[in-house]
């Protein structure tokens, strides 16, 4: 988050990053859900990271290459 913030070139402190990250966790917004619980209804379904693949087929990984390819590589998400 530091690095966030830097390149936004606003400052803060640890507090405000502490707050930033802890805002942000699974559980919290799934509502206390403990991450890989999976709710199929919720937008926040299952707190796993990656798991996005075991539900692509290959039309929709087609697209998704096809949209944002090269960002994904470039980030490390190559699929």
């Amino acid at each position: 988050m530091q690095g966030v913030f830097s390149f936004l070139d606003v400052s803060c402190d640890s507090l405000v990053i502490e707050y930033c990250i802890d805002s942000v966790k699974f559980e919290k917004l799934s509502g206390g859900r403990k991450s890989g619980d999976e709710d199929v209804n919720s937008f926040y379904r299952k707190g796993v990271s990656g798991d996005w693949k075991n539900h692509f087929d290959s039309k929709s990984e087609d697209c998704f290459n096809r949209v944002a390819g090269d960002l994904l590589i470039e980030l490390g998400y190559a699929l």
